[in-house]
């Protein structure tokens, strides 16, 4: 008789053959995309934001098949009925039917006024337009969006923007105060948003900056979080189906007191 020693290492041996012949296991399935109108669904039960979610749904199924929607397993939606000390921007998994990120998100309107010369002591020096600079607030209650229009300069310019966009490549230019990100396509300084139709976003910007504080800042029209809130979203899409947010992730941004 054979002593265990030696039937071990001939077991050992025949399974190292039988691996090599037999096929490998298939990994797991990525989720597949869905339609438009399970996608709709999907939002239309979601019960946080749901005004906001069902205005979504019912006009997504005219977006979610645009060839430069290449991610349609996320979509994310900024709720701007709500203030801005709130989470008002959600993430969703749509084949999982979940949010699978919140935050908080700043909004659009504010215009700031540069000179030269100091008029007095609550204007702050700015080193990028090296000169002095105040700050208006276009909304007429703090915290919360009350117009989409500048009323100083006219149009949107430093406005939010409502309606339907989607996710471009990241934001080249290091502008003051934003800090790094990165996908697996792409390091810059931000993810740029872009307009699906008739509308001029200005170079509107998914982006951190190291001054935000929710309870009091308002921005320049561009979606900005607190340091590092942009790199958690990109992390959350990408860990939920394995989907970088370049690949044109649809956003709808939700204002209806714009009209």
């Amino acid at each position: 008789m054979k002593s265990p020693s030696v039937l071990t290492r001939a077991g050992a041996v025949l399974a190292v053959l039988l691996a090599a012949w037999l096929p490998l296991a298939a990994p797991p399935a990525a989720a597949q995309d869905i339609s438009a109108d399970a996608a709709a669904a999907c939002l239309s039960k979601m019960r946080q934001s749901s005004a906001a979610f069902k205005a979504m749904a019912a006009e997504l199924p005219r977006y979610y098949g645009r060839s430069a929607i290449g991610n349609k397993r996320h979509v994310i939606l900024i709720d701007y009925t709500k203030h801005q000390t709130a989470e008002r921007l959600y993430v969703v998994d749509l084949p999982a039917c979940k949010i699978i990120h919140k935050s908080r998100i700043i909004h659009g309107g504010a215009w700031y006024l540069y000179k030269k010369e100091r008029p007095d002591p609550s204007w702050a020096w700015s080193n990028a337009k090296q000169a002095w600079y105040t700050r208006i607030n276009l909304n007429t209650e703090p915290g919360m969006l009350t117009t989409c229009r500048n009323t100083v300069k006219g149009g949107s310019t430093h406005m939010t923007r409502p309606g339907w966009q989607y996710t471009g490549g990241c934001h080249p230019n290091a502008n003051e105060g934003w800090t790094t990100v990165r996908t697996d396509r792409c390091t810059g300084y931000g993810i740029q948003v872009k307009p699906l139709e008739g509308q001029a976003l200005g170079g509107v910007t998914l982006h951190d900056h190291v001054r935000l504080v929710y309870s009091k800042h308002v921005g320049q029209g561009s979606l900005g979080f607190e340091r590092g809130g942009t790199q958690q979203v990109i992390d959350a899409i990408k860990k939920n189906g394995g989907v970088d947010i370049t690949r044109g992730t649809l956003i709808y941004v939700h204002a209806p007191q714009c009209g």
